[in-house]
């Protein structure tokens, strides 16, 4: 849909009383070409003489040209007696091929209502009322003059009488009859303004702005030179009567501007199926569309069809709960290949129970919304990195114990070491150094690919960095050093290798003499060696395990706001006695399950007690079961500072709706199955309204509704109406403004959705009264 050009307001007469027959109405639609830029078709306009209609100049306009026109008249009413009148014009719907047969029938009601057309202030000028009355068999729209120079509306009443202007009579009279008002630019409007929002009428009543125009020939200037400079309005809707009407109620549906508005960005346009079981026709708009109908019409088959067509995902298709239908079948034109996010009936059902384990993060949009979580990951698994050291060295610690204890069974006892003659010392072990110096300068070649991979992160990121000094000579200098030191300790292996050969070759000689005291001296170093590791190794298991017990680590992400809500993610990971217990007897056969954290010991995690099914990678179950423990909170703190975990179901509903559109990562299209539900009625009158209006001017919104608040209030583009006729899905769509079946699509809204009517009246006041007397 294009913006369309208006200018209500054009004379075709100086001399309402003496009608010029012969308006040149060729040089009106060059110049409104030229001013415009547009084509006619992009074009609504009306010829408003005071107080009388140009029959002959409307025959040749519509005879001549395709330019749309609305059939109007410009009045004088008064207001007070001793007051100026004002200046309102008239609009009237008629269909285009009825205007000039329904003129004179106007016409002799305004003979009457206006014998004299060029009125003086002293002349008898009827009031609102009576001009209602007499036109009541009519649709009509009046819009006052406010802001221009000359008798405009405020300027119609006494300012110092006393005179109390905002009654609940007059705000009645005012709320029902405007529906906006008329200047020649939106400057100066504020008197008129400030007025109608005493009266409580100026949330549905608009200016929309008018050249007040004489002469064809200077188009669009006005008739006075002292005027303000027109600024064109360009209206979003249908340049029909209805259309016009939407507009001067939705403020976000008018421009004030010269050049014709753009609406950039792409959408998808078109959904059809036919066969004996459905027909969809329907066009797709910008904006909002919203989608209504009865029960079973078919309404979340459409959402939920259109979007799977899109992503070509039926899952299984033999099971779709739409298959009869043969919505495969659908055909979707989306020219720019968009993949919308879609939040289907259920899903923000799930998310906000608390016995689902689907956290809000499951809704990709919502996900995507938080600042993004890589660096919070890679955090956490630097943590379960050194978590996995951990636990591993209670493992290995219990299997060092296990083969230690096995080695010491296997040496005599004690008195068989004890020995009976001399043996020569063997100087040769007194060189070599003793384990625990062996382990001291051990460089693990694992842990120096990591330190390496370290370095070479420093480097990287001090080049980048503007904020750092290149540290690529030091990052070069410390990984020189663990070289050099590395170096070092192979030189040192290989000497202990040949210490440890002279010293083997010398016990060879002394066991050919004396191999039992040679043995029991063997038995006696090995001995104390086992010892000593076995203390090592228990040291080591309880040490690791009381480690693990008080794991935790706690990171989250700076915070973002969304529509004024906090959000962050955290990765808040505690590691409890009842966890690692849980996730050890995992492993363990059934008859050696452990009953407490505080219990265990080495022995209960011998190989023998592990179950043989899973004894070859059991170390890796074990902390595959304690890692997934760690999740990632996903934190909504609201802008009235309530946390999101402690609201009722349709705060939360309502939190996750302003997160949906409030999101600008991208502009794709957004599907949304009833919003509405757990929805207070408050927050769908104001905050869905205010959230959806914003959004759609930045995306399409494809939106199912049984709320007439929805269309009405958030001022739907287009209106997707379903209907079962007969077990046959039938789907249409229209603007607002339009019809379907020659049945207006707003008293569609209005008898098929909930609190219909009453929103049809808050958004088109007359329509109301003339559609619904019987209530």
């Amino acid at each position: 849909m294009e913006a369309i050009y208006t200018d209500l307001h054009i004379h075709t007469s100086e001399d309402a009383d003496n009608l010029n027959q012969e308006y040149d109405f060729d040089s009106l639609l060059n110049n409104l070409k030229t001013f415009s830029k547009v084509e006619c078709s992009n074009m609504l306009i009306s010829l408003t003489d005071h107080n009388v209609i140009n029959k002959q100049a409307y025959k040749n306009i519509i005879d001549n040209s395709d330019i749309n026109i609305v059939l109007g008249v410009e009045l004088h009413i008064r207001n007070y007696d001793k007051c100026k009148p004002y200046h309102c014009h008239m609009f009237f719907d008629l269909p285009r091929n009825q205007i000039c047969s329904n003129i004179d029938e106007i016409n002799c009601i305004l003979k009457d209502l206006y014998p004299k057309k060029m009125v003086s202030k002293t002349d008898k000028i009827p009031k609102l009322e009576e001009i209602s009355k007499r036109f009541d068999k009519y649709d009509f729209l009046m819009l006052p003059h406010g802001g221009q120079s000359h008798s405009t509306f405020e300027k119609s009443f006494p300012r110092d009488k006393g005179v109390n202007f905002d009654t609940a009579i007059e705000r009645n009279i005012y709320y029902n009859q405007f529906d906006g008002f008329t200047s020649r630019s939106n400057v100066g409007v504020e008197e008129t303004e400030k007025y109608f929002k005493r009266l409580g009428i100026s949330s549905f009543v608009n200016l929309i702005t008018c050249t007040d125009n004489y002469n064809p020939v200077t188009y669009p200037l006005s008739k006075s030179s002292k005027d303000e400079s027109y600024v064109p309005t360009w209206i979003n809707s249908k340049p029909t009567f209805q259309g016009l009407r939407l507009a001067l109620s939705e403020k976000t549906r008018l421009y004030y501007q010269n050049n014709q508005p753009k609406f950039p960005f792409d959408y998808i346009k078109h959904v059809s199926l036919k066969n004996n079981f459905i027909d969809i026709d329907v066009d797709l708009t910008p904006g909002l569309n919203v989608v209504i109908g009865g029960s079973s019409s078919g309404k979340t088959l459409f959402l939920d069809s259109v979007y799977k067509k899109i992503v070509d995902d039926f899952g299984d298709y033999e099971k779709y709960a739409y298959k009869k239908y043969g919505v495969s079948d659908i055909n979707v034109d989306n020219p720019a290949g968009y993949v919308p996010h879609y939040i289907n009936q259920n899903y923000i059902m799930k998310v906000i129970d608390e016995k689902s384990e689907d956290g809000i993060e499951k809704i990709d949009i919502i996900k995507n919304t938080f600042l993004s979580d890589d660096g919070l990951d890679r955090l956490a698994q630097q943590q379960l990195s050194q978590l996995k050291v951990t636990l591993f060295n209670v493992f290995t610690a219990a299997d060092n114990i296990e083969s230690l204890q096995k080695k010491i069974r296997n040496i005599p006892h004690f008195p068989r070491l004890i020995p009976n003659g001399e043996l020569k010392q063997n100087y040769y072990s007194q060189w070599l150094p003793s384990s625990q110096l062996q382990e001291l300068i051990e460089i693990d070649s694992a842990e120096l690919i990591k330190i390496k991979d370290a370095l070479d992160l420093v480097k990287k990121i001090s080049t980048r960095n503007p904020f750092m000094k290149d540290l690529s000579s030091l990052s070069e200098e410390i990984l020189l050093e663990f070289e050099y030191a590395n170096k070092k300790k192979k030189l040192s292996d290989k000497v202990v290798s040949v210490i440890s050969k002279y010293k083997d070759e010398f016990d060879k000689k002394e066991s050919e003499s004396k191999s039992d005291e040679l043995n029991k001296k063997t038995n006696r170093e090995n001995l104390c060696k086992y010892i000593l590791e076995y203390k090592t190794n228990h040291q080591k298991f309880y040490k690791s395990l009381n480690e693990l017990q008080a794991f935790s680590f706690k990171y989250k992400t700076e915070p973002i706001y969304s529509k004024g809500h906090k959000l962050t993610v955290e990765s808040n990971f505690e590691l409890s006695k009842e966890t690692i217990l849980e996730s050890i007897n995992e492993v363990l056969l059934s008859n050696y399950k452990i009953t407490s954290f505080d219990e265990i010991t080495p022995e209960h995690l011998f190989a023998d007690k592990v179950d043989s099914r899973k004894r070859r990678n059991y170390k890796e179950r074990v902390f595959s079961s304690i890692e997934s423990k760690n999740k990632k909170n996903y934190s909504i703190i609201t802008k009235e500072g309530k946390k999101f975990n402690e609201l009722s179901p349709g705060w939360k509903t309502a939190i996750l709706l302003d997160l949906v559109l409030g999101y600008e990562k991208d502009i794709a299209p957004i599907f949304i199955d009833q919003p509405e539900d757990n929805l207070a009625t408050s927050y769908i009158n104001k905050e869905l309204v205010e959230a959806v209006k914003e959004s759609k001017g930045k995306r399409q919104i494809v939106i199912i509704s049984h709320n007439a608040t929805i269309p009405m209030l958030a001022d739907a583009q287009n209106i997707i109406l379903c209907k079962n006729e007969n077990g046959r899905i039938i789907i249409r769509s229209g603007a607002m403004e339009d019809s379907i079946e020659n049945k207006k699509i707003i008293d569609s809204i209005a008898e098929i959705t909930d609190g219909g009517k009453a929103s049809v009246k808050k958004r088109v006041k007359k329509y109301n009264l003339k559609t619904f007397r019987e209530e």
